[in-house]
């Protein structure tokens, strides 16, 4: 199998790792056209999210897809249990497991939908100080007071990065979801899984 096969099998199990049933769309695809390395067969799979729970289901239902591919994925959480890695520790466990890539998923922005009811505008007095003169400037400035919309109804979008560590590392591939709701475990496991 030459190399560009190799790295269009990549794209595609990354691809099948976001879409599985085609459920979810994904958005602002990228590959690296001039990445001459093998297809990654060792990666840890992490999850960039304050929620513990949330955290271990992304890179479980991740970790699985890569798996049934025969591609060996760790999740983050086995070797980090307590806390989220920064990216410094991520790289000594690939140095030290001999890992060859990591899958990497964060959240993009959040968009809140719904009726708001009960809030009001106020019109109130902001100010901030300029980074280089040190002087304080004062604005004026339009604020919604009020109960915030329910948190069941917050959506976000998600991105994989495939990061491969070969030549000192490199980043190979990326692909977003469209708006899905983070909070119902069951409807994100069928998504990303």
């Amino acid at each position: 199998m030459n190399v560009p096969t190799r790295l269009l099998l990549l794209a595609v199990l990354a691809a099948v790792v976001l879409g599985g049933c085609s459920k979810t769309n994904l958005t602002n695809l990228y590959r690296d056209p001039n990445y001459p390395s093998q297809p990654l067969t060792n990666v840890i799979v992490v999850a960039v999210e304050r929620n513990e729970d949330l955290r271990r289901m992304w890179e479980q239902a991740i970790a699985a897809e890569f798996q049934a591919r025969g591609v060996l994925a760790t999740p983050s959480y086995q070797v980090f249990p307590t806390s989220l890695p920064d990216s410094q520790q991520v790289r000594v466990v690939i140095d030290r497991d001999d890992m060859n890539g990591a899958v990497v998923t964060h959240r993009l922005a959040v968009t809140q939908t719904g009726n708001f009811g009960g809030g009001y505008d106020k019109q109130t007095t902001m100010s901030r100080q300029d980074y280089w003169s040190g002087w304080y400037h004062s604005y004026y400035q339009t604020v919604m007071l009020g109960s915030p919309p329910p948190d069941k109804e917050k959506k976000g979008r998600y991105q994989i990065d495939v990061w491969s560590a070969l030549d000192g590392g490199r980043f190979v591939w990326t692909g977003s979801t469209v708006e899905i709701d983070p909070t119902s475990v069951d409807k994100l496991r069928e998504e990303v899984a």
